[in-house]
């Protein structure tokens, strides 16, 4: 079939190179409607490839693809590639999803890391498989059980602007392997994917037997396979030392992670400073309460996901797997809102929040930083700004460093002022710079130097009662951070917008401030964005 897009396709999308690159219009602007499928049906073992021109910074996730069971000629084309039903199967992110719903979850590469020159494609296997392409690797079954008939699909979608289709024809090893040669080379698939497995069970059972086997954890990846593996197989080398390599690898982490963990229990202990004999306890690099790394490793580097601790504030319910937080009795209560991550952050790991619910009462909102206080030591304050040691908050649109302000004007964005379904992150930078996001967007360092092993911290104080912790790969995620981008955009959103448009809107409307000129006396006591946020001063700006 011909290396070629349909000429149908989504509204905002831009054809030329004799329909082999496609462009998403108003990229800035827009995330959606980026939609192009090929312009035949893919013959099986036809692998659709592309590789991405362009990326933009602004937005969350980007290219996705898959197959559809709908014939371009007559689609009505949907804002988004994850919106197709009929019989779509859509790769986004690292999830697989069947009409619109996810069906595999942590599946092959994540799309959304891929840079400008990667190539993406898709291919639907002499057995009714999806499997997806990665710079020319197979990443595995996708999905199966699919129709004969699909078109290949693309969406530029979110960071990813513009792709050329680079080609459309079978792996070499498999470019002329039909009928039985097939079935005979599944068949040796098979049987080489058992002997695999054997290899692994017996690991496992080494490992779970002989206490005194130890595997170092800067083990290195082999070049090769083992010999026993038999290299000259169907299956591509990567493909079958994955199999291999990661149930070993899964296995030894769970031993690990136990260790970590009782070393981290154990750093607390001795370090630990009084417990819960007070909030103020040490901070890490000060030989107290918070994670402390020693000679025993890295105990930021354990491989469990980002959650909350079971440790809070005496107001928050947890759900969700402890990726929810709620305050509870939040029209009578505005404190005790406080909750932590259930391990320091890594070096560049972006620790991100959706605000799912406020309630219209009280004043001030969300607040959300770092500390190097460990969780299983503090005894939690009603709010995060009573901390004097170790912590670094923002609240508002300021900046404060262990309860006194520092920066007073931190960005143009308030907390104060975010709304349901906004994105608020924090990322502690190799370089030890701490940068807020607020629905992705950087707005720059808040501290020049952040100790190196914090947890991430969020208050649930005033309107603020409901937060999620979310992820890229989750698309629904995505849509969501992306339309809050969306309404920060738009000329009637209530926030400010410099950092997000590079010229004023001259027909909206000016925020209410005091003139400059004023009185002798008077001075600003607070940032033109903040509001006077408690009874008792606890901010304590500067």
């Amino acid at each position: 079939m011909a290396a070629e897009l349909h000429p149908r396709s989504g509204k905002l999308v831009g054809l030329s190179n004799s329909n082999r690159t496609a462009q998403r219009y108003q990229p800035v602007q827009e995330f959606n409607h980026g939609l192009v499928l090929s312009r035949e049906p893919l013959r099986d073992l036809d692998i659709f490839t592309v590789r991405i021109d362009k990326k933009v910074n602004s937005w969350s996730g980007s290219i996705e693809i898959g197959v559809t069971a709908l014939d371009p000629a007559g689609l009505d084309f949907p804002s988004s590639a994850t919106g197709m039903k009929g019989g779509s199967w859509i790769v986004s992110g690292c999830s697989v999803l069947r009409d619109g719903r996810s069906v595999l979850e942590e599946y092959g590469r994540d799309l959304d890391q891929l840079g400008e020159g990667d190539r993406v494609g898709i291919q639907r296997n002499g057995h009714g498989e999806l499997h997806l392409w990665v710079n020319g690797q197979d990443c595995g079954a996708a999905a199966n059980g699919l129709p004969a008939r699909l078109w290949a699909v693309v969406d530029l979608y979110g960071k990813c602007t513009q792709v050329t289709v680079v080609s459309c024809e079978p792996p070499p090893l498999g470019a002329d392997v039909e009928g039985e040669e097939v079935e005979s080379k599944t068949c040796h698939r098979t049987e080489r994917t058992e002997t695999a497995l054997e290899v692994v069970n017996t690991a496992a059972e080494t490992i779970s037997t002989e206490e005194e086997y130890e595997l170092p954890c800067n083990v290195s990846r082999p070049e090769k396979i083992p010999s026993t593996l038999e290299p000259e197989t169907v299956l591509t080398e990567h493909q079958l030392f994955d199999v291999f390599n990661n149930a070993i690898v899964s296995l030894y982490r769970a031993g690990q992670q136990i260790t970590m963990a009782g070393e981290l229990e154990e750093a607390a202990r001795v370090g630990g400073g009084g417990g819960r004999d007070g909030a103020n306890n040490s901070p890490a690099d000060g030989g107290g309460g918070g994670a402390r790394l020693g000679t025993g490793g890295d105990l930021t580097m354990t491989n469990d996901a980002l959650l909350f601790h079971e440790k809070c504030g005496t107001l928050i319910k947890l759900s969700n797997n402890n990726k929810t937080a709620e305050r509870r009795r939040p029209l009578d209560e505005f404190n005790n809102g406080v909750v932590m991550t259930n391990r320091p952050l890594r070096q560049n790991e972006m620790f991100e929040i959706r605000i799912d619910k406020l309630v219209d009462k009280w004043s001030g909102s969300i607040e959300i930083g770092v500390t190097t206080h460990n969780p299983n030591n503090l005894d939690y304050p009603a709010t995060m700004t009573n901390l004097r040691s170790g912590t670094i908050m923002m609240s508002g649109c300021g900046i404060l460093t262990n309860g006194k302000g520092t920066r007073r004007e931190y960005c143009d964005f308030s907390l104060d002022e975010l709304q349901e379904g906004d994105h608020i992150g924090l990322m502690r930078k190799a370089s030890g710079a701490l940068h807020f996001y607020i629905n992705s967007i950087d707005q720059g360092v808040a501290a020049a130097q952040t100790p190196g092993a914090v947890y991430g911290v969020v208050d649930l104080y005033g309107m603020a009662v409901k937060v999620t912790i979310v992820h890229n790969h989750n698309h629904s995620d995505r849509l969501r951070r992306n339309n809050a981008i969306m309404r920060a955009l738009s000329p009637d959103a209530g926030r400010a917008r410099s950092a997000l448009s590079p010229a004023p809107d001259p027909d909206a409307c000016e925020r209410l401030l005091f003139h400059s000129n004023c009185g002798l006396l008077f001075h600003e006591a607070e940032p033109p964005c903040a509001r006077m946020r408690r009874t008792t001063s606890t901010t304590g700006w500067s």
